[in-house]
């Protein structure tokens, strides 16, 4: 059984809750197993800051009203001591730190562990004990251990002084967090949980009913399009792409509108044209069995002639059937089009002289090219069987070739009453038929068979038109080689 896929706004819904609760995650994680840590390198990093701004100002008159400012700042203890362990300057101790505690040996101890340490000297402190005789690693950093109590880090530095000569600067930090103070935090954190799971839900169902809401709404008009309903108006707008969307499917819904009109009217034109040669046929067949001596070769010449426009009726078609489905190739090869246009024009000669019609060929030499000679026979005769369609009441048609440099354009004219220049595009398009005379070659597709073959070929072609004055369709092919007359 196949898994019904689910609607793009629950699918958007379940992504921001899925983010949301990425993020309560990650920050659950932080505070809970990495606030130490955190706090750790913070408070380092902060001993660091104070180092570099006292012995950037280490001679300065007013170091001491500094280093109160700096203790206060960074909640950090400092003290500055010579190497007699006299104490030169000193920050407020407000809580009772460890450097406050020492002794005048302790700070000579440290002095001399400090130089041991090239000059630089880090500790870690726990339960308000300071062991000078513990053992330092090759770092120049000693741990205490303990595993209760309040952990603090010592660092000293010494330094030259311009005042004091080599002087130690001593600064201790606590680097564990307070324990109200983690528990406000892990307080905070759970309310803030439950305040962004409510909110997360609230905010992501409105967003993705609103992302969603134009899509729903052109996928219920694109399903009324789909069963028929051409007057279809889509709107959405909100956002860039499905504004796009939508001015593409309005675009699409004129075309499918105008394409069903357009077969519409195909089909009664070609049912009017296949009924009239079957009706004649059938008509003149029964004369002919049924009235003795009716069987004379006029008679059978209508029949010829109906059947013969019959055949030309199912044969453009069956072309434009090909055409749809890409399954008609090109056969190119060198032949003389000037003899296939003279015979084009011959064969529709017979047929519409006899309704008053006139085609003539204007041509000075010989033109050979390289084409499917067969389908460009197919233009020729299609532009030609428009040009009668559509010509003036002179029954005109005025087929030329011209040639310049090494192309040669094949024109077909007609004196008719021409065409807009708004409609000139749409008369190659499959279906249209623009208002005219009743087709005495051809179904009303052969301007658009027309243009499919010229673009299998890669040929330029076109129309000129003024109104009252005519149109002119063409189309240009390079020449082979040619012979002159």
């Amino acid at each position: 059984m196949k898994r019904e896929k689910l609607s793009i706004k629950w699918s958007l819904f379940g992504y921001l809750i899925l983010f949301n609760a990425l993020l309560l995650v990650i920050l659950w994680f932080l505070q809970t197993v990495y606030l130490d840590s955190f706090y750790k390198k913070i408070r380092k990093d902060d001993l660091g800051t104070v180092r570099n701004k006292i012995l950037k100002n280490i001679d300065d008159n007013n170091i001491s009203a500094r280093i109160n400012k700096l203790a206060d700042e960074y909640d950090i203890c400092i003290m500055i001591v010579n190497d007699s362990g006299e104490t030169l300057y000193s920050s407020r101790d407000t809580r009772g730190c460890n450097i406050h505690t020492l002794s005048v040996t302790d700070i000579r101890k440290l002095y001399e562990k400090t130089e041991k340490y090239n000059n630089c000297y880090e500790m870690n402190v726990m339960d308000k004990n300071i062991d000078m005789d513990v053992t330092v690693d090759y770092s120049g950093s000693a741990d205490a251990s303990s595993e209760t109590g309040m952990e603090s880090v010592l660092f000293s530095n010494i330094v030259k002084s311009g005042n004091n000569g080599k002087v130690m600067v001593l600064m201790e930090s606590a680097i564990t967090p307070v324990k109200a103070t983690v528990h406000t935090l892990r307080v905070q954190l759970v309310y803030v949980s439950v305040i962004m799971v409510i909110l997360s839900f609230c905010l992501s169902f409105i967003i993705s009913r609103r992302v969603t809401k134009s899509l729903v709404n052109i996928s219920v008009t694109a399903n009324e399009l789909a069963e028929g309903n051409y007057d279809v108006s889509f709107e959405g707008r909100d956002y860039k792409e499905i504004a796009g969307l939508s001015d593409t499917l309005n675009h699409a819904a004129v075309k499918l509108a105008r394409i069903d009109v357009l077969q519409r009217e195909l089909i009664a034109n070609v049912s009017h044209d296949l009924r009239t040669p079957l009706t004649m046929i059938a008509g003149y067949a029964e004369v002919m069995r049924d009235i003795p001596g009716e069987n004379t070769p006029e008679n059978i010449q209508v029949i010829i002639d109906e059947t013969t426009r019959l055949t030309t009726l199912v044969n453009e078609l069956l072309d434009a059937s090909r055409i749809s489905a890409g399954v008609n190739e090109l056969e190119s090869d060198e032949y003389d089009i000037t003899a296939s246009i003279s015979s084009v024009v011959g064969r529709i000669c017979k047929m519409v002289e006899p309704y008053g019609y006139m085609v003539s060929f204007e041509y000075d030499r010989q033109i050979y090219v390289e084409a499917d000679e067969y389908k460009i026979y197919q233009v020729v005769y299609n532009l030609i069987g428009n040009a009668i369609n559509y010509t003036g009441n002179d029954g005109c048609v005025f087929v030329r070739q011209i040639v310049n440099g090494d192309v040669v354009r094949i024109e077909v004219e007609d004196t008719g009453e021409g065409i807009p220049e708004s409609e000139q595009e749409n008369v190659w398009r499959r279906y249209y038929r623009a208002g005219g005379k009743r087709n005495i070659v051809g179904t009303g597709m052969g301007l658009s068979i027309a243009k499919e073959v010229l673009k299998m070929h890669n040929m330029k072609y076109g129309v000129r038109s003024t109104v009252g004055m005519g149109s002119t369709f063409w189309f240009e092919t390079k020449i082979l080689r040619q012979e002159n007359l």
